[in-house]
């Protein structure tokens, strides 16, 4: 795009010293005939300064494409090397298309099943990273959704966003969802999750978001007192979307999501309210910085 721009650039103004020089002055000599090597000095230097800038972005775009590659790649392998190790084991009658179609059938299921084992076994950790994970993705699709490609994808700005999703959601929520399953589940009645909603969404709601929002700002090493804004700015913003999203994502949660569930399904939401939540903070940030 810069290189595009320099070059109608040039052409633009070429052209217009064309029409000066030919039109408007015939006998001065056109001012796009450079009379020694010192004038021809500027335009050379213009040129490898769009060169070192396309430079420069090429090498981002390789470096974030290449740290997404390796993070998308063990995440893969996590889910997946069970399965494969399988399929190279089986034996040479075994008809290996077969047994590989049967295993991507089975494979949601199965992961589903070895999620809820280790929720059970290992909930805090569990928990955390799964928040971790989700937080991180649903920061990239808000850069995504904002029109940055890969050269402009801010990696740094997603790993924040993924600490603070292990940090100061995972943990909290494994806590606050036992708490409301323990004492707000009336004996299951069915009209439980209306209470549950109303108390999430209400002060739980103001937890999250400014546990989300100082934590975010801390981790950029920004100014306690800005971030402290940041957080009053970004209040009633987060609070008119979580309003607008949680309630019914929260029908689900609490009527139908077993307890060591529930985290996973919230967190599979996360992905599309962090976008959200990332997006207001992000344009409270921008607006102070402007």
């Amino acid at each position: 795009m810069i290189r595009r721009t320099v070059i109608y650039f040039f052409a633009i103004g070429g052209t217009s010293q064309v029409v000066d020089a030919f039109l408007v002055n015939p006998s001065r000599t056109p001012a796009y005939q450079l009379s020694s090597p010192l004038d021809k000095a500027p335009f050379i230097l213009d040129a490898q300064r769009v060169d070192t800038a396309d430079s420069a972005l090429s090498t981002t775009a390789a470096k974030n494409g290449a740290v997404l590659s390796l993070l998308f790649g063990i995440g893969a392998y996590c889910v997946l090397h069970h399965d494969v190790e399988r399929l190279v084991a089986l034996p040479d009658n075994v008809d290996t298309i077969k047994a590989g179609v049967s295993m991507l059938r089975d494979l949601p299921t199965e992961w589903l099943a070895w999620y809820d084992d280790e929720a059970l076994t290992y909930p805090l950790l569990t928990k955390a990273s799964t928040s971790g994970v989700c937080y991180f993705l649903g920061d990239l699709c808000a850069q995504t959704l904002r029109g940055k490609d890969l050269e402009e994808l801010q990696l740094d700005r997603a790993t924040r966003s993924c600490i603070a999703g292990f940090i100061g959601h995972g943990p909290i929520a494994h806590y606050w969802l036992n708490f409301l399953d323990t004492y707000l589940s009336f004996d299951n009645a069915w009209w439980s999750a209306i209470p549950k909603i109303i108390i999430d969404q209400g002060p739980m709601s103001i937890v999250y978001n400014t546990i989300y929002s100082v934590l975010l700002g801390s981790l950029a090493f920004r100014d306690v007192r800005e971030v402290l804004r940041d957080v009053k700015g970004a209040f009633w913003p987060s609070f008119l979307a979580s309003i607008r999203f949680w309630p019914a994502v929260h029908l689900v949660t609490f009527n139908l999501v077993p307890i060591e569930l529930q985290l996973l399904w919230v967190d599979a939401c996360e992905i599309v309210w962090v976008c959200i939540l990332s997006q207001v903070n992000n344009e409270v940030i921008e607006e102070k910085a402007e």
